[in-house]
């Protein structure tokens, strides 16, 4: 999928006392396959709806408002209309990059495309 055609989501950072909110909206129509999260956190559909699929084939949706404790792993939905999801965090730390780095793990077929690329978790990428 990663030679197709991208989608570009807008993404919202937000932060609070002990607390980091990445905000996504999604545009009707987009499959999207996120990053594997390397801890449990909480995750609000705010507006919209998901279809989300497991490694088994099986699926289910997601109708906003939606709160729901999301495990570690990654994440594989269709949205099929305008959508807008928050995945939120227990941290103090503010520093886009490191939030990064301490909160996802990319494969390596993503690590292998975007070679020359950087990409962050606030949806900017820019040329090394």
């Amino acid at each position: 999928m990663l030679k197709m055609p991208q989608v570009e989501c807008a993404v919202i950072n937000r932060f609070g006392p002990g607390i980091y909110i990445r905000e996504l909206h999604i545009p009707a129509g987009t499959t999207l396959i996120g990053h594997a999260h390397k801890t449990p956190h909480s995750f609000m559909v705010l507006s919209g709806r998901l279809q989300m699929f497991n490694d088994d084939g099986s699926s289910y949706e997601i109708v906003a408002p939606a709160f729901l404790v999301a495990d570690t792993g990654r994440k594989v939905a269709f949205a099929p209309e305008d959508t807008i999801v928050q995945n939120i965090h227990a941290t103090d730390e503010t520093d886009i990059q490191k939030l990064e780095e301490l909160l996802i793990e990319k494969s390596q077929t993503f690590l292998d495309h975007s070679k020359g690329e950087r990409y962050v978790m606030d949806g900017s990428s820019s040329s090394r």
